[in-house]
């Protein structure tokens, strides 16, 4: 069979003699070449610029013409505009391009703009030459690195190596790898060996000066530097590490001309502004400082959330610019995500907890506070700000030890028992935490913090009438506190006591008409209770005062979808996610809009954005693990659910739902031990000792399934789930009539579809085929609209030879459910097996309409197609059918014989010889070899 390229070039000469159209026909394809030659020859003189020119004339004639799309990637690369660069790639991507050629630029484009997440996503080195597949290892490496993935990292780097072992990018992925374990003599020699090798590589010098400037080499790193500079001089980050280190000498003068040149060629460029503020407040020109603060600040807005959290640098020059705009609450946010990356940044520590103070959360601030301590011992402003922290928060004996002069009042003894308690509760032991914060709350319902922890609690686990008896005591404390009334009034909600919780909003509102929460609450009320208008008009008054409020976005949002406006609510939904300061509930939201239209890449970045806000967070680190396995990122979900496990502690719930997704991708020893964890809260746990029968049944360790079932049925003789999982052990040790004894005891406690279709099963692979049919059809007497036992009732009959009976029921089922494809699909199949060709093409087609990308769908249809000898038509859906189910023996075998009844045995030979080579069994091997044997007959 001639290769895909040889056809290619036939065609091509075909159309050589065959073409009579007119001459201008072939202008835009040589025109888009002309272009491209010109573009080439320009950037080979290095005029960037006016190749971009070039290549953009070439795309007007041609859009698709890759060659010039490919060039315009590289030269936006090499001009270090990413954004550019990416589109123009993945615009060749999907004309057509090699993905070998695509993907390593593709990777570079992503990691430009700090996408770490994309590259990850992305660029896989699946099926690439060895050369760009050892590239794209390494392009991994940096995105693995630039999440603080260390160990990651290494695997990419050494996977690169192996394939090529001389690679620049590996050895410079090495080198920042060392850099991050704090081993910079290592990155050095890497470096310098590479530098050595490649004098002309602009990436190397540049990271040989940031290696020597950690060093404290500056004089070796500033010409590092400037040899980086030389030979790219758009290089935008070797101009700014060239500025910090000038300044960090006071050589202040000799790093304007490095920022004049930024302000000319990326004038939005944050970094530069940032150092233009220092630069001016040292001159003593505070006017400008503040000035250059503000442009700062202006220009990290429109970042994207990806490249904010990347970039750790930006992050911390958000946080500073804030900060010295007294912009507290928006400096705090960057500050703490730079600290989670560069741990070590006492200065960085120090502005943060002092912000945090200033903001009144003295206890988010011990924890930011305490390691300078050891960072910086003898940091008097840092013990001054922790021995404050600790004084706030009650902590007066280590405010004390700290600073001597620093006192605060002591704490109530319940009141330090709640604390003991939310710890409990926080470490997943509910059951006991929550009873002693309750003890301790009724000995002293002033205390706020633990009443609050313990109406939030109560409302998570479910006891709502608790909850609003603990609000109400709480809310009795201080009648005008809106907190404790607003409270009161969610927990009302929550239970579902509308009526009492509006008059309570309504009154804060009368109260304090700037409240917002109260606001927000009555729209959700309203929404709730089906008053749709209502809603809408109450959340666009407060959008109208404060247009960037995540919170009254992310409401309207959802009445929107309630209104069935679909694109609207989307669109809300990403409005709302959109600011930095969005909460989780607003990423969550858009994250579930995302995942049911099937959009992966986009919840996966927001699962990471979420993440990168709070990593030990169940809820974040769930939603991570779930769209990791749909993506098929199995060790990734694996790590991250070995987290969550961590995170959930004693917390029975929460464990279950960890191993449940355990369960789903076959780590049976991670989902035993969640399992153990969360029986240690509370060891009758049924829905946890279920789940145990069901992993012992997914390790087919069907003893231990039998055994853990029926220790559960000697204490629980009524759980019908118990005696089914059982039955389902039975069934696997081939102990028929133990399982068809469980399945009926199950259907006696509770009538069920799997408790039928279980023992049907029993009763057939016994033997009792007529008893096995008559339970199917006993249960449709009294369940005449049960699909599932329809479908096992109409198979039943296909074995059994009685297809005329087995045609009627899928008659029925189909005329029940007409957008099933598979049942119109299963019933084309039954009306080939009788005869009636006419009817299955009909009944094919229409499947294929509603499924037109189902592999068994497409070879149902072309099979058919073959059997009224429609063979051209078929061959298109035979090797659709193929090229998205390529290891199935039956459609491939199918696609063989219309090659042959095409005449083109040679072609015909090499598919039936791949479906008889692999070994395995398949309906129709019989007539693949009987096939065979007639094409070898027939041979010359």
């Amino acid at each position: 069979m001639p290769s895909i390229r040889t056809i290619h070039l036939l065609l091509c000469a075909a159309l050589a003699f065959v073409n009579t159209g007119p001459a201008g026909a072939a202008l835009a394809p040589s025109t888009a070449a002309e272009f491209h030659e010109k573009a080439v020859q320009l950037e080979s003189q290095h005029k960037a610029l006016d190749a971009i020119i070039e290549i953009k004339n070439a795309l007007q004639a041609d859009p698709n013409h890759l060659p010039s799309l490919l060039l315009a990637g590289r030269i936006y690369l090499e001009q270090s505009l990413g954004l550019a660069a990416e589109d123009s790639l993945r615009t060749a991507l999907n004309a057509g391009a090699d993905r070998s050629l695509v993907l390593p630029l593709l990777g570079e484009a992503l990691l430009l703009q700090r996408k770490a997440a994309r590259v990850l996503v992305e660029v896989q080195p699946d099926g690439l030459a060895n050369q760009a597949a050892a590239r794209v290892h390494a392009l991994r490496a940096q995105a693995h690195l630039l999440r603080q993935e260390t160990t990651k990292a290494a695997a990419e780097i050494d996977r690169a190596q192996a394939l090529e072992p001389d690679l620049l990018d590996a050895q410079l992925a090495r080198a920042t790898l060392e850099m991050h374990e704090n081993k910079p003599l290592a990155a050095r020699d890497i470096v310098a060996d590479a530098v050595a090798r490649h004098p002309g590589s602009s990436e190397a010098w540049s990271l040989y000066g940031a290696i020597q400037h950690t060093l404290r080499k500056p004089s070796a790193a500033l010409d590092a530097y400037a040899k980086a500079i030389e030979l790219t001089p758009r290089n935008i980050d070797v101009r700014i590490a060239r500025v910090g280190l000038l300044i960090d000498l006071g050589r202040d003068a000799e790093a304007t001309p490095d920022l004049d040149y930024i302000d000319e060629e990326f004038p939005k460029e944050p970094r530069a502004a940032y150092l233009r503020s220092v630069i001016a407040a040292r001159a003593g020109d505070l006017d400008a400082a503040r000035a250059a603060l503000d442009v700062a600040i202006t220009a990290l807005i429109p970042l994207d959330e990806e490249t904010f959290q990347n970039d750790p640098a930006l992050q911390l020059i958000l946080g500073l610019a804030n900060y010295g705009l007294q912009r507290y609450e928006a400096a705090a946010a960057p500050l703490q995500a730079y600290i989670v990356k560069q741990p070590r940044d006492v200065g960085a520590r120090k502005a943060l907890g002092d912000i945090l103070l200033r903001l009144g959360s003295a206890r988010d601030a011990i924890p930011v506070l305490e390691p300078v301590t050891t960072l910086a011992p003898e940091d008097s402003r840092a013990r001054l700000l922790l021995a404050t922290a600790y004084a706030i928060s009650g902590y007066e004996a280590k405010a004390t030890a700290l600073l001597e002069d620093v006192t605060g009042e002591p704490r109530s003894a319940a009141a330090a028992r709640g604390r003991l308690a939310m710890l409990n509760i926080g470490a997943g032991r509910v059951t006991q935490g929550l009873s002693d914060l309750a003890t301790a709350f009724a000995e002293d319902p002033s205390d706020a913090q633990g009443g609050i922890a313990l109406v939030v609690t109560y409302m998570r686990q479910g006891r709502l009438d608790d909850a609003v008896t603990a609000a109400r005591t709480l809310a009795a404390t201080d009648p005008a506190n809106p907190v404790f009334t607003n409270l009161l009034g969610i927990a009302l909600f929550t239970a579902d006591k509308t009526d009492e919780a509006r008059p309570l909003f309504e009154q804060i509102l009368a109260e304090q008409p700037d409240f917002r929460p109260a606001a927000i609450n009555l729209a959700k009320l309203d929404l709730r209770t089906g008053k749709l208008d209502a809603a809408r008009t109450r959340l666009q008054q407060l959008l109208a005062v404060k247009p960037d409020d995540s919170k009254v976005m992310l409401e309207l949002s959802r009445v929107a979808l309630a209104a069935g406006d679909k694109r609207e609510g989307l669109r809300l939904a990403e409005d709302a996610a959109r600011p930095r300061k969005a909460g989780l509930d607003a990423l969550f939201h858009l994250y579930n809009l995302y995942l049911a239209d099937g959009k992966l890449d986009e919840a996966y970045d927001l699962a990471l954005r979420a993440k990168a806000r709070d990593d030990t967070n169940f809820e974040v680190l769930e939603r991570l693990a779930a769209v990791l396995i749909r993506l098929g990122q199995r060790d990734d979900a694996r790590a991250t659910l070995k987290t969550m496990s961590q995170v959930a502690g004693f917390d029975p719930d929460k464990q279950l739902r960890t191993a449940s997704y355990q369960i789903r991708i076959g780590q049976f020893a991670d989902a035993e031990y969640a399992l153990f964890k969360a029986l240690q809260e509370n060891p009758d746990h049924q829905m946890v000792r279920l789940a145990q029968i069901e992993l012992s049944l997914a390790k087919r360790a069907f003893d231990e399934a039998r055994e853990r079932a029926s220790a559960l049925i000697a204490q629980q003789p009524e759980l019908a789930a118990a005696f089914v999982f059982r039955a389902q052990a039975a069934l696997g040790l081939r102990d028929y009539a133990g399982a068809l004894e469980d399945y009926d005891r199950a259907n006696s406690l509770s009538p069920s579809t799997e408790g039928t279709l279980g023992g049907y099963r029993a009763l057939a692979a016994s033997g009792r085929l007529d008893d096995a049919r008559a339970r199917l059809e006993r249960w449709l007497e009294r369940h005449p609209d049960d699909v599932s036992v329809r479908i096992a009732l109409g198979e039943h009959c296909i074995r059994a030879g009685e297809l005329e009976r087995a045609r009627t029921i899928y008659d029925d089922l189909v005329a029940a459910r007409p957008e099933d494809a598979g049942l119109r699909n299963n019933l084309a199949l039954l009306d080939l097996q009788l005869g009636d060709n006419a009817r299955a093409l009909d009944n094919a087609r229409a499947a294929y309409t509603l499924a037109p990308q189902d592999a068994g769908v497409n070879d149902t249809l072309g099979w058919i197609l073959v059997q009224t000898g429609a063979h051209e038509e078929a061959l298109n859906f035979l090797r659709e059918a193929l090229a998205r189910r390529a290891g199935d023996n039956e459609i491939r075998y199918h696609l063989a014989v219309v090659l042959e009844r095409l005449g083109r045995p040679q072609e015909a030979r090499t598919e039936v010889e791949q479906v008889l080579a692999n070994g395995r069994d398949f309906a129709s091997r019989a007539a693949a070899l009987s096939l065979r044997d007639s094409l070898d007959a027939a041979a010359p």
